[in-house]
């Protein structure tokens, strides 16, 4: 029988930090095995696997989607077009972009952008019904039906968190989870002076 635990969780004696042998370290173990002091770890397994990579996919494709979106939009404002509505990436939005009068190759250029975009919506659109049809999976279900509760969260983005994380317990407070995440600005502030950091890399990727 194999147990994973996470080091960080397993206690030690100070005599241990002091003195650390192949000989210490097999009796520490033995000691948090018997007593249930250490916290196991939850390893996907080779059903859970392919199912994190599916939506790791997703993601990369999302980022591509939205890169030539954002370089298309550049793209415009560097050649004098400006949109005169209010909200881009609308039906409205992509009828000005093919009405724009310009040079015949920047005209090529435009539509193998819009061309791009277009397969990354109907790519993310498969994925996303991919993943609808995962997320109704009975060891699936019940959490991703559980995280859907909150406000904001779709199937996709439940699968994600619950995929990823899998196995909550392993944080014991909201605190550590939100800075698991990156969600926990740091801060540097003395008297008057009041310096607060931004979010992790975590929470952008």
């Amino acid at each position: 029988m194999y147990h994973l635990g996470a080091i960080h969780h397993v206690q030690y004696t100070a005599k241990h930090k002091m003195v650390k042998n192949d000989k210490r370290d097999a009796k520490m173990i033995a000691s948090n095995l018997a007593n249930n002091t250490y916290h196991p770890v939850y390893v996907p397994d080779d059903e859970d696997v392919p199912v994190k990579e599916y939506i790791r996919m997703r993601k990369t494709f999302q980022k591509d989607f939205k890169r030539n979106k954002q370089a298309l939009a550049a793209l415009l404002l560097r050649s004098g077009f400006h949109y005169p509505g209010k909200t881009p990436w609308t039906l409205k939005y992509i009828d000005w972009i093919k009405g724009l009068t310009m040079p015949t190759l920047m005209k090529d250029v435009v539509n193998e952008y819009l061309g791009k975009i277009n397969d990354y919506i109907d790519t993310l659109e498969r994925c996303d019904c991919t993943i609808e049809e995962l997320s109704h999976h009975e060891r699936y279900a019940k959490r991703v039906q559980a995280l859907q509760c909150l406000k904001g969260i779709s199937t996709t983005l439940a699968m994600t968190i619950h995929i990823e994380i899998s196995d909550f317990s392993r944080f014991p407070t909201a605190k550590t989870f939100m800075s698991y995440l990156g969600l926990t600005p740091s801060e540097h502030s003395s008297g008057a002076h009041v310096s607060k950091g931004g979010l992790t890399n975590k929470a952008t990727h």
